[in-house]
């Protein structure tokens, strides 16, 4: 039987562990609680900030690495405070973290906006107050929000200005990313090169491949899914946003949250986890 603590799983947050609409996620509570039990790190890899995922990681109870802004930064303890074949790679506080930046800084972003300012919609450009109304986020949340280092997401009007845009993205090493609200106009990287850092050391440190589920909804997810072992899709309204050209996928029937726990417990079991009663855990979330 495989051992629970070689498993480590990849989520995408929004629309897939925490929900599109209303940002609930207290569902996945009694699963998250039980894969700490069991030592199953689960690492965010997300299109938030830095200050989104440390309030995100807070809220959820998971301390693990974490991938922030689509691949443009990854944090993980620090060399020092790790030990060969420890359990977990805890970030117990901001003292113990370190990072490796893949993207780019914001200046050289905004320097290639300019020419369609009047043709999107970007939060760097957007009060918190407007960052609020166009997420759902609180005031304080969506001050978060901005506090962007790597990437801007943006609202674009047409397609015309979409296609144009990638095309000068591409020209300047950057990259157009399609998420789950927003396109995101940042460096050349996405989460699967976070999650391939996380990876690399998981395997140094516990001197073992590490057996990987990917949770996603959205397209800036897709590189991730398609690296993992098992790639999880989460269904959105109505439908999924892709069928993946792979083996080893899951495509739930249930939206964020609770399509995230139907995701977790399918793909655990795939992995051979069968012997817990995860229903019975995850109905306490209900």
């Amino acid at each position: 039987m495989i051992n629970s603590r070689d498993i480590h799983i990849f989520t995408d947050l929004d629309g897939s562990l925490i929900s599109h609409d209303d940002y609930t996620f207290e569902v996945a509570l009694p699963i998250i609680a039980e894969l700490n039990r069991r030592r199953i790190e689960v690492s965010l890899c997300t299109s938030k900030t830095f200050d989104e995922v440390l309030m995100w990681q807070i809220r959820l109870g998971i301390t693990g690495p974490f991938v922030i802004e689509n691949g443009s930064a990854v944090f993980f303890p620090k060399n020092e405070l790790l030990e060969t074949d420890c359990e977990m790679l805890e970030i117990s506080s901001l003292d113990s973290i370190e990072s490796r930046v893949l993207g780019v800084e914001l200046d050289k972003i905004e320097n290639i906006l300019d020419p369609f300012r009047d043709r999107l919609v970007s939060f760097s450009h957007s009060s918190a107050e407007q960052v609020a109304q166009m997420t759902g986020l609180s005031l304080k949340e969506a001050k978060r929000a901005k506090a962007r280092k790597y990437s801007l997401p943006l609202l674009i009007k047409d397609s015309k200005c979409h296609e144009e845009l990638s095309e000068v993205a591409k020209k300047n090493g950057l990259r157009l990313i399609k998420g789950g609200r927003f396109h995101h106009l940042q460096g050349d990287c996405d989460k699967s090169d976070g999650m391939k850092i996380i990876y690399d050391l998981l395997r140094e440190v516990r001197q073992t491949k590490p057996n990987t589920i990917a949770i996603g909804d959205s397209e800036n997810d897709r590189d991730m899914l398609l690296q993992a072992d098992v790639a999880v899709v989460v269904k959105r309204a109505g439908k999924h946003f892709a069928v993946l050209e792979r083996d080893n996928v899951i495509y739930t029937d249930d939206k964020a949250p609770s399509g995230w726990v139907e995701g977790v417990i399918r793909a655990l079991r795939y992995l051979g986890l069968e012997d817990i009663e995860w229903e019975t855990i995850s109905k306490q979330g209900r």
